[in-house]
């Protein structure tokens, strides 16, 4: 199953080689996938298709306004992959060797989660973390039911496993709240450490990521070309009620 994000590194007869990613998606016998060339241009794959270990698909580009084509074979084993791509660039054929590795996908945080933490009398409390995530820096804002908004502090996310932390103040007790949690998918599970003025232990906790709520309130413009290539530009005028949109819609074609 070549499910999953791959590192692949192509190399010419020259010794030269080039980075690339590869990210496939399979959904029952289809399978599909997104290529990140060297310089870092994502396109669609074509034609994917897998059988006793044996990948084939294409890409199709352009470098520089020239139409480049690569078609990739190879053999998939385990986590690792090797072949061949045949290219045509502007006209220019040839055959270079690639081999690549499953590579781990990187984790995103970013987002609310809403986090339970079960106390040992059973109670519980609900907290959320709203996570900014750019590249490598990680920061959250921290809140409750009847909470204001803390920054966290010392978040730190390695492979899988996320720390951070939390610290205010209460009648003028210090209060600490340390989270150590594995991410995956769209739950965290794990244990947190409290200190509430002086008083320590450690419960477990489990977070989910919430569904970002879509506003489609407001002003849309369109623009449809037909095949004749003629023109239309309406608009429509969206308002929201609850769950309830109604609208407005100007223009022609309606």
């Amino acid at each position: 199953n070549p499910t999953g994000l791959w590192k692949l590194t192509a190399t010419t007869q020259s010794g030269q080689t080039f980075q690339s990613t590869l990210k496939f998606t399979q959904d029952g016998s289809k399978l599909t996938g997104i290529y990140n060339g060297p310089r870092g241009n994502e396109v669609p794959i074509e034609d994917a298709q897998i059988k006793d270990g044996k990948l084939s698909f294409g890409v199709s580009r352009e470098v520089d306004g020239n139409k480049f084509i690569s078609k990739f074979q190879a053999k998939v084993t385990g986590d690792k992959i090797k072949g061949t791509i045949d290219f045509d660039f502007a006209g220019q054929t040839g055959t270079l060797d690639f081999e690549g590795t499953r590579a781990k996908e990187p984790v995103s945080l970013a987002g609310t989660w809403k986090i339970t933490v079960k106390e040992d009398d059973g109670r519980i409390i609900e907290r959320v973390v709203k996570w900014k995530q750019e590249g490598d820096k990680l920061s959250g804002l921290y809140s409750g039911p009847r909470l204001a908004e803390f920054a966290v502090e010392e978040a730190s996310l390695k492979d899988d496993e996320l720390t951070f932390r939390v610290s205010r103040e209460q009648n003028g007790n210090k209060m600490i709240f340390t989270y150590r949690g594995k991410v995956t998918g769209d739950t965290i599970t794990g244990k947190m450490d409290y200190d509430v003025a002086g008083e320590k232990g450690t419960l477990p906790f489990e977070a989910k990521r919430a569904k970002e709520q879509i506003n489609g309130a407001g002003t849309w413009k369109f623009k449809i070309t037909t095949e004749s290539g003629q023109v239309f530009e309406p608009s429509l005028q969206l308002t929201k009620d609850g769950e309830k949109f109604s609208g407005a819609y100007s223009g022609q074609l309606g």
